[in-house]
Formats: C-alpha cells, structure tokens, sequence
C-alpha cells in the first residue's frame, strides 16, 4: 500500500513537470515569434524610411504623375504607421515571478510548484498570444501597404522618366 502511494506520488511530480516543460516551451517559442515579428516591422520601417525620400526626390515634373505618386506615397506612410503601431512595446512580466516564487511557493510541495508555474505559463502563454495574433495582422498589413506603395511609386517614376 505504501510503496503504490510512492509510485503514485512520483508519477504525479513527473506528469506535473512534463506539462510545466510544455508549457514553458510554448511560452518561449511565443515570445519569440514576436522577436521574429519585431524584426520584419522594423526592416519594413527601414525600408519605408529610406524610400519615402527618395520618392520625394524624384516627384515628376507632369501633374498626373505627381498626383498617382501622391497616391503610392499615401500607401508606403500607412504601412510605415502599421509597422509603427505594431512594434509598440508591450511588457511581458515574468512568469512565474520571481518574487512570488520565494515568497508564496518557498513551503510548497514541488507537485504544487510544477502546478501553479505550469498554470502560469499557461495563462500568460494565451495573454502573449493574443499580442502576437495582432502584431501577425500589423506585419501582413504594413508589408501590404508598404509594397503596394513602393512598386507604385517605382512605376510611378519609371514611366514618367520614359515619357
């Protein structure tokens, strides 16, 4: 009966840090898929950054075509501003939290403390995943904006130096 209720004890701690290590995996690989995300907003701002001087710079003489450049330069800005907005830092606090670890679960069993970090691994892993789902919409829509812009306003200045 004893020795059931140790097997049973050990299954338990051992089922308890297999999901805490689930969960701190999902959480990790979440946090950076936003890194990833970070980087292709701020390549978009780059571009956008360079470019819109550029395309300044090389304003046709013909009103037409000032006016069709006006057009793609209103499409790269927004894409600028939508990689703006979807780089805005968000703070992620740290899971599960240091202090709370010292202060709460110092005299707790480490069943409870693979329980209660695993719990918090995952209620933060679906508040970080709400944020990416819309950084992942920021990214898709200031690239959008942005190409649609730049090849325009490449056109835009190509024929106007033909004509």
């Amino acid at each position: 009966m004893c020795r059931e209720k140790v097997d049973n004890n050990t299954d338990n701690k051992e089922t308890l840090r297999v999901i805490y290590e689930t969960n701190y995996s999902q959480l990790n690989k979440m946090l950076d898929s936003i890194t990833d995300m970070d980087h292709k907003l701020t390549i978009v701002i780059s571009i956008d950054s360079i470019a819109l001087p550029l395309i300044i710079g090389n304003t046709p003489a013909t009103r037409i075509f000032q006016i069709l450049l006006c057009i793609s330069l209103i499409f790269v800005s927004i894409g600028f501003f939508l990689a703006v907005n979807g780089l805005m830092v968000k703070a992620y606090s740290d899971s599960p939290d240091p202090k709370t670890l010292f202060e709460a679960y110092h005299n707790k069993s480490v069943n409870e403390l693979y329980s209660d970090a695993a719990q918090d691994f995952a209620e933060k892993y679906h508040k970080v995943k709400e944020d990416s789902n819309l950084k992942k919409i920021r990214v898709n829509e200031s690239f959008l904006f942005s190409a649609i812009g730049l090849v325009s306003a490449i056109l835009i200045i190509f024929v106007s130096k033909v004509i």
